[in-house]
């Protein structure tokens, strides 16, 4: 199908469901195999990361990546969404990257 002929509002649409479908991907299916897999380690270190709260902040990163990278392939032309999709990108990950550290340092103490 070519977005170059929709209207502006499908390519919004077919960027959030592409949003949407990412973070339910991550949250149901990724995260549940990673925690099993983290689980029957014997090594500790994996543990940390299997944190349900960690998981859940990492799981808020995927979605930002997946409408940068749709946003030029559907054709949208805008600056303003491209910026607010980095800024989003770039507040998960400074989230996720400190509650790792929270969390290593709570694990330690």
């Amino acid at each position: 199908m070519d977005l170059s002929t929709q209207p502006e509002w499908v390519k919004y649409a077919v960027v959030a469901g592409v949003v949407l479908v990412t973070y339910f991907v991550v949250r149901r299916i990724v995260l549940p195999i990673f925690q099993g897999i983290a689980h029957r380690t014997k090594v500790q270190w994996d543990d940390v990361l299997a944190d349900p709260g960690l998981l859940r902040r990492i799981s808020w990163v995927l979605p930002p990546v997946a409408a940068w990278i749709a946003i030029p392939l559907v054709g949208i032309d805008g600056t303003l969404v491209e910026r607010i999709t980095q800024a989003l990108l770039v507040i998960s990950a400074i989230d996720r990257k400190s509650t790792r550290l929270n969390s290593s340092h709570v694990r330690t103490s």
